[in-house]
């Protein structure tokens, strides 16, 4: 089975793990005190909950994630880029360069905290869809480099499907010379040979008359 040459792949950093598991655990101490506050009941049983189960988010998603991240893979090749994620459900995606469109950077507040940029892939077909990316990846080392790289080889795929696509110049038409297998010297050369032994033979017949 032929397999693409690796251009280059992604490496993933610490801190997303980190990223990752602390918008895990965020997010749950946040839901627990609004509903704490929603019902109304300052008790110490549910305050040790509200302190217990982002505790227990945050090993939960510490194991999860270490494990998600050294599954996950993102590849570039000549022509597409292979991206492979999940546990349980693994998921390969393989995307054709000449088909990805963009790829946005963003950064927010924890992310900016953290040093890290979620890099978006976009293609022609889902562009205007809800969510706008294929696939979207935080915490690869370089980012911007990786953008770049996939960008640049993206160009020359496309470059060179155009230049593939431009229709080739006629031929020009072949003269008489190339006709007869002949070049121009040479068929000038034959033509007074020709014209010589006429010549000849004229001068003889009018001898003997």
């Amino acid at each position: 089975m032929y397999e693409e040459r690796i251009l280059r792949e992604a490496e993933f950093t610490p801190e997303a793990i980190k990223y990752h598991v602390l918008s895990a655990t965020i997010g749950s101490a946040v839901l627990f005190v609004i509903l704490a506050l929603a019902l109304a009941i300052p008790t110490i049983g549910f305050s040790l909950i509200l302190l217990l189960v982002p505790a227990g988010v945050w090993a939960l998603s510490q194991w999860y994630y270490t494990m998600y991240f050294e599954k996950l893979s993102c590849v570039l090749t000549a022509r597409k880029l292979k991206i492979g994620k999940g546990l349980l459900f693994r998921t390969e995606k393989a995307i054709p360069l000449d088909k990805i469109t963009d790829m946005q950077m963003n950064q927010g507040p924890l992310m900016r905290y953290l040093d890290l940029e979620s890099m978006s892939v976009e293609t022609a077909g889902n562009a205007g869809s809800a969510g706008g990316a294929l696939v979207s990846m935080v915490g690869i080392r370089d980012s911007r480099e990786f953008r770049e790289a996939v960008l640049t080889q993206r160009d020359r795929v496309v470059g060179s499907q155009d230049a593939s696509d431009r229709p080739v110049p006629a031929a020009p038409a072949p003269s008489s010379a190339d006709l007869s297998g002949a070049s121009p010297s040479e068929s000038l050369a034959v033509l007074t040979e020709i014209r010589d032994t006429l010549a000849r033979i004229e001068a003889r017949l009018g001898e003997r008359d």
